[in-house]
């Protein structure tokens, strides 16, 4: 019999990467507090199928969604299940509030998520035939261009434009003539023309859902507007293995020129020795 202690998630207002995060911060307390086996339940979060921005709480889900994206220990019928709500405060062992680059608890974060969160096989074979036809034998600077509500919600990480990106874009290609490839992830669609007249090289994934078509008050309202539009089949599993792509594959970059985000932390926690620089715009 093994002992597991079970992460419940209840985060309505949480991203992809909040919920993430708090996972990867709770992990971290089962298993300094109670020496334990985590095991993580999703089915109780804004990324169900039947989340309802009108209400508190929307109805339990019986899938555990985190399965739809990573693999894991799954309890048997003689195993001991401890039941444990996620930290009140999730910065307590692992914080997203700092930015992440060069910080010296990133080794000890890097070595639970090696060993607790698995991402499914299909998303990563879609990262590495991506990375193969793309990213090899190139210099790429990734760059995460958040937008959309940010702006509104976290205005202490600045408000960046699409000038501000741009000239970044420029002042780092200056600096490193060596970069042939960008690879862009952003919310808002107008910034793609943009950049692609500015820098014909620049990359990005053309069928992924996360991209501005709401209104902004919209937006500020429904934070998490992208898991309430229903546009396909499995719309929300779909939507998650999106966020994952565009993480991973930024986590494969030469360079990095961000906004400080959960997307942008996890794509630092995610790299390797490929990643030589990250620039945060102010």
């Amino acid at each position: 019999m093994s002992v597991y202690g079970q992460i419940n998630v209840y985060k309505f207002g949480a991203g992809f990467f909040s919920n993430y995060h708090i996972v990867l911060t709770t992990i971290m307390w089962c298993i300094e507090e109670f020496k334990i086996k985590p095991y993580v339940n999703l089915n109780h979060t804004a990324w169900v199928e039947n989340y309802n921005p009108y209400l508190d709480y929307s109805p339990l889900n019986p899938v555990n969604t985190w399965n739809w994206w990573f693999d894991q220990e799954i309890p048997t019928e003689r195993d001991k299940v401890i039941p444990l709500l996620p930290l009140s405060n999730p910065n307590t062992f692992f914080s997203h509030t700092e930015q992440f680059w060069k910080r010296k608890d990133i080794p000890y974060a890097r070595s639970i998520v090696d060993k607790y969160i698995h991402i499914k096989s299909h998303i990563l074979k879609q990262v590495d035939e991506y990375y193969e036809k793309y990213f090899k034998n190139h210099v790429v600077l990734g760059i995460m261009a958040r937008g959309g509500e940010i702006f509104h919600h976290h205005p202490q990480y600045g408000n960046q434009t699409i000038e501000t990106w741009i000239e970044y874009t420029r002042n780092i290609k200056k600096e490193h003539p060596e970069i042939d490839t960008i690879f862009l992830v952003t919310e808002d669609s107008n910034y793609i023309p943009i950049y692609l007249n500015e820098f014909p090289d620049t990359l990005y994934l053309k069928d992924v859902f996360r991209r501005t078509k709401e209104k902004l008050e919209y937006m500020i309202e429904f934070t998490l507007w992208p898991c309430i539009a229903k546009p396909r089949e499995n719309h929300c599993q779909l939507l998650g293995d999106e966020c994952l792509t565009q993480a991973l594959l930024l986590s494969k970059c030469d360079y990095l020129l961000v906004k400080h985000c959960n997307t942008t932390n996890i794509a630092i926690l995610c790299a390797n020795e490929n990643l030589k620089d990250v620039i945060y715009a102010l």
